[in-house]
């Protein structure tokens, strides 16, 4: 009887946990002013990773006139100092923000978080690793300018330059979840794992609010969402390099992804789209 009153009240308290990092999505969402682009960035212990790719968005945008924008980094439970690193930003300047601290739900939640809380014309997710320069947001961009509601990096796609590739056994892994994918959800694209998309204000705030699943294959569902609501998908070859430092375990979190893409038709079945 103890051990059920405790896991009840575990349960019910990542609930409410759950129920709060949302709230402060809402709350940011409300309380902000709008922008040209959100850039949302998950993280889980990226201490050694993220300032650097904070960095660099810093540099490429002081070239570029006019840019209202903001970066988002939705802090996954991180046990190491990346919110102090974060932090150090947002004191330096006014457009980095830091969600509050909570449990490790899931890079899925952390996307999901974080795209509730952009009111810009246009979102970006990016990893904190940096493995997708921000400067290819140009090519994402101008498919969004030529009428596409979301645009997608991609590794897989004829002229993507991969500088440093996976190891075997990750592309490996890859190549199967992609067959995988392809003939459970019907979704006609090369590469859905790649951590660098974009979307009109209009597709990430109808897409991420249908937003159910939290691990790592949320990008099928999100992919898988934006087909059934009939928005049009761009799949763009990019530069990109593999950093160490993955956090998807080869074992573990492939079996996960395998049953979350078998969850997707049933979790969203009689849905109106």
């Amino acid at each position: 009887m103890v051990f059920l009153r405790t896991t009840q009240k575990t349960s019910i308290d990542l609930q409410i946990a759950r129920s709060q990092a949302l709230s402060w999505s809402r709350m940011h969402r409300m309380c902000s002013c709008p922008r040209a682009l959100s850039i949302v960035i998950p993280a889980y212990n990226e201490e050694q990773r993220i300032k650097p790719t904070l960095e660099s968005i810093f540099d490429y945008f002081s070239s570029k006139k006019n840019t209202d924008f903001e970066i988002i980094v939705a802090d996954n439970g991180s046990k190491d100092n990346t919110r102090s690193v974060v932090e150090n930003f947002s004191y330096r300047y006014g457009n980095v923000f830091l969600t509050p601290p909570r449990p490790n739900f899931g890079k899925g939640f952390s996307i999901r978080q974080g795209m509730l809380a952009n009111c810009s014309d246009k979102a970006l997710f990016m990893d904190a690793d940096g493995s997708a320069p921000i400067s290819e947001f140009e090519k994402l961009n101008e498919a969004l300018e030529n009428n596409f509601d979301v645009a997608i990096g991609s590794r897989a796609k004829s002229g993507a330059n991969i500088v440093v590739h996976q190891p075997f056994y990750r592309q490996l892994m890859g190549r199967t979840f992609n067959f995988f994918t392809k003939h459970i959800t019907g979704l006609d694209i090369e590469d859905t794992q790649c951590g660098f998309k974009a979307f009109t204000k209009n597709a990430a705030s109808n897409i991420f609010v249908r937003q159910k699943i939290d691990g790592f294959a949320f990008d099928v569902e999100v992919l898988y969402l934006a087909k059934k609501l009939g928005y049009k998908i761009a799949e763009i070859p990019i530069s990109w390099k593999n950093v160490e430092g993955s956090k998807v375990s080869p074992l573990f979190d492939a079996a996960d992804m395998f049953l979350d893409i078998l969850r997707i038709r049933w979790i969203h079945f009689g849905e109106k789209f």
